[in-house]
């Protein structure tokens, strides 16, 4: 895996969230996917209409199950 960058904050609201990931993409394009937990800033339809221009699948973890996003946890230390 490879970290591209990090943006911290108290909160994240998924405008926030979007404009970081313009800028990671005006240098390593796109993902295919993102796989996130169920937070409001990934579940508002601001964010899922932005990904889905993109072509951008969200894999979403289940509810509960952090152990899913292993790689993100391990940054929540």
């Amino acid at each position: 895996m490879t970290i591209l960058g990090i943006d911290i904050g108290t909160s994240m609201p998924s405008l926030r969230v979007i404009r970081y990931l313009d800028q990671l993409a005006e240098w390593h394009g796109y993902p295919k996917q993102i796989r996130v937990d169920n937070g409001s800033e990934f579940t508002s339809r601001v964010f899922t209409d932005w990904a889905s221009a993109h072509g951008i699948y969200i894999d979403y973890i289940e509810p509960g199950c952090p152990y899913q996003n292993a790689y993100i946890e391990r940054f929540n230390r």
